[in-house]
């Protein structure tokens, strides 16, 4: 299942939705949470969830999540294109590969010039849960925009969400050391997405992992990540070694 989110208004979505039609091989999720009336017409193959304005992320994408019926799940942004090989290379690999959790490439990024975000390449022993989390700490990336499981990420939100319930962007965080602890990663060579950026796409807004650590400004998100990893026993046991 593709699943797209939309968050402040519909400029991008036609133009992915457009891409994904005359498609058989995966099925479509729109999370819709704009005030703005969407100005054209959803297309009959996409699954079109409406849910209230003031959603917070992490709690849209569990609501999504819940909607997703097939064994595997993307989350698309509103300005990537993912490759359709890719994703099927993804899903192929975890099928084959059970220890694995969630797969991933190299991201192509437009922005008046073309330039290729190199993916991490694991150097090592990933059978070792604590050194797949050591290294997550010193080499992060997230892993939202993988081809991972539905059923992992559905337990993920179903714990984020239970704990978690003010608006932060340290779900990101934890969804990456939820999934290092869960299983090995898969970092492939190829193309895996297409990026857009431009003003007011998803792809713009950076947040720098490191900043995030470092500056005293974050010290609120920062506090709050740390509570949600270590706080409950539950959320201890799932989400670090």
């Amino acid at each position: 299942t593709i699943l797209i989110t939309m968050h402040y208004s519909s400029i991008f979505i036609e133009k992915l939705l457009n891409y994904y039609d005359n498609q058989s091989l995966f099925e479509v999720i729109l999370v819709d949470s704009t005030k703005d009336a969407i100005n054209f017409k959803i297309p009959d193959f996409v699954n079109h969830l409406k849910v209230p304005n003031d959603t917070v992320f992490s709690e849209k994408m569990h609501q999504a999540i819940s909607a997703v019926r097939t064994k595997y799940v993307v989350w698309n942004a509103d300005d990537d294109f993912y490759s359709f090989d890719a994703i099927v290379s993804g899903i192929n690999f975890l099928n084959d590969n059970t220890d694995y959790n969630s797969f991933y490439g190299q991201t192509i990024i437009y922005d008046g010039k073309f330039s290729i975000y190199t993916t991490k390449s694991y150097s090592i022993n990933q059978t070792n849960p604590t050194q797949r989390l050591k290294y997550g700490f010193k080499n992060y990336d997230n892993r939202l925009n993988s081809v991972m499981r539905s059923s992992d990420a559905l337990n993920f939100y179903e714990l984020y969400c239970s704990n978690f319930k003010t608006p932060s962007f340290t779900f990101e965080f934890a969804n990456a050391f939820y999934f290092l602890k869960k299983g090995k990663v898969k970092y492939s060579s190829t193309p895996f997405i297409f990026r857009r950026r431009v003003e007011n796409s998803a792809g713009n807004v950076e947040f720098n992992y490191l900043k995030f650590w470092t500056e005293n400004k974050y010290l609120k998100e920062k506090n709050s990540f740390i509570k949600l990893l270590a706080h409950k026993e539950k959320v201890r046991e799932n989400l670090i070694a």
